[in-house]
């Protein structure tokens, strides 16, 4: 994280790695159990999750922005690592023969 925002990001993210392992955790135990309560243990840790990451996200988007005047370079950095081309496989070309 930039600036130190976030509580601490290292242990911030620390934490959210824990709460993606015990994630999958609890989608394995699912499968195997196809219990009503796993699965409302599942999806609360999914939407906990998904809470998590979108602060970090947008963190890091308002540190960026903060950091605008001050350090264009970064953020135009920013901007191109979140608008790279990645570049995919062309149409198949073929030659039909009558």
């Amino acid at each position: 994280m930039i600036g130190g925002s976030l509580h601490g990001s290292v242990l911030y993210l620390i934490t959210l790695e824990q709460k993606i392992k015990n994630k999958h955790k609890l989608w394995k135990q699912y499968t195997e159990t196809r219990s009503e309560a796993c699965l409302r243990k599942y999806r609360k840790s999914r939407n906990d999750i998904q809470k998590i990451t979108r602060l970090i996200h947008k963190a890091e988007q308002n540190e960026v922005a903060k950091a605008a005047k001050t350090n264009p370079n970064f953020f135009w950095a920013y901007v191109k690592n979140k608008t790279s081309i990645k570049c995919t496989i062309g149409d198949i070309k073929t030659h039909v023969m009558m």
